[in-house]
């Protein structure tokens, strides 16, 4: 006969139940016949002739069928390969007629040799076609250099026995032939976290690794989760000096864990910060409506210095030619709460206007968006003005002056002018505000 289609390998899917399969294609001896079973864990079996499964007869030109011992199971494979010997055993006699019948079938049985090679070449490894490395380039070591080696490239591509260390694996880095020669796990985290970056600002998606008791694997965790697992641990009210927090013991590369007394101790030997700078120092803090670890300015929890008051007028500017003896100003601010005191003696008015209201400005920081502030003269000379009366100042919205008024108990509040302060006024104050 004719073999017009390839006897390609056959693949059946067990059920539990069905026990014989269709073999579509001619088997000269039911020998020529391999059968592969594959368990539901991978495993891979031979099947034995007339032990494992039984065969129709051979030579029928379409095919035969396989029955099964046991029906393979669900999640199970099987799979009907053509397995011929690499023998031709016609012997054509000399003369006579010419045996068709004997030289088509081994024909037939060459064709199915080629099948079988060709299907063991496709599942061999190969080279591209335009792979500068052929023939010898591509053999393997000998088995004596290759035993208990790994199979790997050099530079060339091609093949060599590598012990699996950086020095004959050109792609392995260092630092990955120091994880491969570790001898356990401890000694590999050990390895990988010595070398880690520490990460100067986390965020809190960023993910820590932690170990899954419950599913028994490795898995991870945002730093926003893990402060909320911290977060819903019960508050120690009263710690004790023996108490023990956990650590990481860079000297000893390890997870480890401290009294309280003895972390105490290592904190009060640390060297104080004797001029912390508040505009760049920071402090660590734990935002419980966020659930995170936050960072704080110094400079946002407490900072104190010096300022320079102005006299200023409506146009609020220190720029119109003010002369004074003295500007000296010094505040506190804690939290968003300013507290202000100083002092101006002027020489001069410039060409501020003198109906303006006269303002004591540029205030260290800017007033609240939401809530006014104020100052109050505590003294000051030279002022034109009725005696008796009280001189303080109203901090506006997201202003950084204080409008300074007269006040008396029969006229109340009025705005205090630039000519009512004069060109050479004083005054002596302090204040409070807050700050956005």
């Amino acid at each position: 006969m004719t073999i017009t289609a390839e006897p390609l390998a056959l693949s059946y899917s067990g059920d539990d139940s069905t026990t014989e399969f269709a073999i579509t294609w001619k088997y000269f001896a039911k020998s020529d016949v391999l059968v592969t079973h594959r368990d539901a864990s991978g495993v891979e079996t031979p099947w034995v002739l007339d032990t494992d499964y039984t065969l129709t007869a051979a030579g029928v030109e379409s095919g035969g069928t396989l029955t099964a011992t046991t029906a393979p199971a669900t999640n199970e494979t099987l799979v009907i390969e053509l397995d011929p010997p690499n023998t031709q055993d016609s012997s054509l006699p000399l003369g006579g007629e010419f045996p068709s019948t004997v030289v088509e079938g081994g024909l037939d049985q060459s064709v199915q040799r080629d099948v079988k090679i060709q299907r063991q070449f496709l599942r061999s490894l190969r080279v591209p076609t335009t792979d500068t490395q052929t023939g010898d380039d591509l053999d393997l070591p000998i088995d004596s250099l290759r035993a208990s080696k790994f199979l790997a490239f050099d530079a060339n591509g091609k093949p060599i026995a590598a012990a699996g260390t950086s020095a004959d694996l050109g792609p392995v880095s260092a630092f990955a032939d120091d994880l491969l020669d570790n001898a356990d796990a401890d000694t590999f985290v050990q390895t990988l976290v010595d070398d880690l970056t520490a990460e100067a600002a986390p965020a809190t998606d960023d993910v820590v690794l932690l170990g899954d008791t419950d599913e028994a694997k490795g898995n991870k965790m945002t730093l926003a989760n893990l402060l909320k697992v911290i977060n819903a641990l019960t508050a120690e009210t009263a710690p004790a000096v023996d108490d023990e927090v956990l650590l990481y013991d860079l000297g000893a590369a390890s997870a480890d864990k401290i009294t309280l007394a003895n972390l105490l101790k290592i904190i009060n030997a640390l060297t104080a910060d004797a001029t912390p700078n508040q505009a760049t120092d920071y402090l660590v803090t734990y935002d419980a409506d966020a659930a995170a670890a936050k960072k704080v300015l110094i400079e946002n929890l407490f900072s104190s210095g010096s300022w320079t008051p102005e006299l200023w007028d409506n146009s609020q500017s220190g720029s119109e030619g003010q002369t004074y003896s003295l500007q000296s100003g010094y505040y506190t601010k804690i939290g968003q709460h300013v507290f202000i005191h100083g002092q101006i003696i002027v020489t001069g008015l410039g060409t501020l206007t003198g109906a303006d209201t006269a303002h004591v400005g540029n205030l260290p920081f800017t007033n609240s968006a939401s809530l006014r502030g104020g100052i109050i003269a505590t003294g000051g000379s030279t002022f034109s003005i009725t005696a008796g009366t009280n001189v303080t100042g109203i901090i506006s919205f997201s202003d950084d002056a204080a409008a300074l008024n007269v006040w008396s108990t029969t006229g109340g509040a009025q705005s205090m002018t630039i000519n009512q302060f004069t060109a050479n006024g004083n005054i002596i104050f302090h204040g409070m505000y807050k700050t956005d």
